[in-house]
């Protein structure tokens, strides 16, 4: 009984539960580009934004849909790694600069895998368009299945016009947008390997000796102090005139994942002279914050019994123990206010007013248990029967009895029944009634005849 009210007691307090702290740590309010933007990588929650969704464009980071396309390809045995590929005329139809200027010549036969590698990390425009061709057979189609993809993923401001992020008015996309691209690419694994990678040894080809290409993604080179974020794993880099510097970039630390995205930055020259690529500092710093301030929490458990529920006709038991059908946890601010988080429990059996009725299964979906903050749900789980609980049979066809004939249809036909089975005995009693008189009236008027026959033979 003392555990019965402990869990009662235990049931109410799971409505409310708090984490007490004092306020989130304010962003920093001077981030130096025009669109800023992070977001936990694992399940795309914002925590930090500024112009994230104003159009821009996106220059060199559209090769990360071009290299999640291309990694995609070799995921479904469209196209292997280790395939030779030859250029074609074709390919350099937008590439801007003479024969001389290019880093892979018409005719050139190269590996698969190495072309990712020049299109990611030495940034040959050519290979995108080389990657396009085998994949899609053409750029045109390659650039449709972009476009597609994109909108698959949830970007509403995305357009892309060419496989490698040449200048053009009609090009665009927003730093979620951007973001969004990368959550998905950081799921592939020949993805992750391309763009990883610090160097890669394009191997001797057919028309040029072996080159060496190396990232100039400086947050992942440790020699780049000013640059180098030890959580960084990995991103991409832009520079234009016309749209500034970008940076696109996955950090992970112990307490969660994180993508940062960062457009419109600037180089500048400091007072010692260096350059300072500002797209790369305000990205690591983006990044600080949000890892100095958010962390993920487990705030429910498998395994604790949060409510119960009644249960009718249960052999042993009569009620059920309830926990959530999976852990929780989330994203939350370091430093989260009182009374920010509050649970919310539904049983459904009560709900509809009536307990659940025996057998009960474990594991059964029971109700659900919601996690609150600042009255927006932002977590749910289904609660389940912790045990099960078997059926009494004999008390199921007792109430089953008792409830039928306590319903207003089995009180009508009991009545009617009644009034039927005095009418007939009625019927029986006064027939017997009639009969017996008839009998009498038979055996009166049998004695008569025969009282008449005795006369008449005494006369004789």
């Amino acid at each position: 009984m003392e555990k019965l009210k402990a869990l009662s007691i235990l049931s109410l307090a799971a409505l409310f539960f708090t984490l007490s702290a004092p306020a989130l740590a304010a962003p920093p309010e001077d981030f130096r580009a025009e669109a800023v933007y992070l977001s936990d990588a694992s399940t795309g929650e914002t925590l930090y934004e500024k112009n994230a969704d104003v159009r821009r464009g996106p220059d060199a980071l559209v090769k990360i849909m071009t290299l999640l396309l291309a990694a995609e390809a070799v995921e479904r045995g469209e196209v292997s790694r280790s395939e030779l590929i030859t250029a074609s005329d074709s390919a350099f139809f937008d590439i801007k600069g003479d024969v001389a200027s290019r880093s892979i010549a018409s005719g050139e036969t190269l590996p698969f895998i190495d072309l990712l590698y020049c299109a990611f990390i030495g940034g040959y425009d050519e290979a995108c368009n080389i990657i396009a061709e085998r994949v899609s057979g053409n750029s045109p189609d390659f650039i449709e299945a972009m476009n597609e993809r994109a909108a698959a993923l949830g970007c509403e401001n995305t357009r892309f016009v060419n496989t490698h992020g040449a200048l053009s008015d009609a090009q665009y996309s927003t730093a979620r947008d951007l973001s969004i691209i990368v959550r998905e690419a950081s799921k592939n694994a020949l993805f992750t390997e391309v763009s990883t990678a610090l160097s890669y040894t394009v191997r001797e080809t057919n028309s040029s000796p072996a080159r060496r290409l190396v990232s100039v993604n400086y947050m992942l080179v440790e020699t780049r102090a000013r640059y180098y974020y030890k959580y960084a794993v990995f991103g991409r880099t832009s520079a234009t005139y016309e749209n500034g510097y970008g940076c696109v970039e996955l950090a992970e630390r112990e307490e969660f994942s994180a993508v940062a995205v960062v457009l419109g930055a600037a180089a500048v020259i400091l007072e010692d002279e260096s350059t300072e690529m500002q797209n790369l500092t305000e990205t690591r710093r983006l990044f600080e914050w949000g890892f100095a301030n958010y962390t993920r929490r487990a705030v429910l458990s498998s395994t604790e019994l949060v409510a119960r529920a009644e249960v009718a006709f249960g052999s042993g038991a009569d009620y059920v123990n309830l926990r959530p059908d999976r852990d929780i946890s989330l994203l939350l601010p370091v430093e989260l206010p009182e009374n920010e988080l509050t649970r919310g429990i539904t049983i459904y059996s009560d709900a509809a007013g009536a307990a659940v009725s025996a057998p009960v299964a474990a594991g059964d979906v029971l109700g659900e248990i919601t996690i609150s903050r600042g009255g927006e749900i932002i977590a749910r789980a289904e609660l389940v029967a912790d045990a099960s609980v078997p059926l009494l049979h004999a008390k199921f066809i007792r109430q089953r009895v008792t409830d039928a004939l306590g319903s207003r249809w089995a009180k009508i036909v009991i009545i009617v029944a009644a009034v039927l089975f005095l009418g007939y005995v009625i019927i029986v009693v006064r027939y017997n009634i009639l009969r017996a008189r008839r009998v009498r009236q038979m055996n009166d008027a049998k004695q008569r005849i025969a009282d008449n026959r005795r006369r008449s033979n005494r006369e004789d």
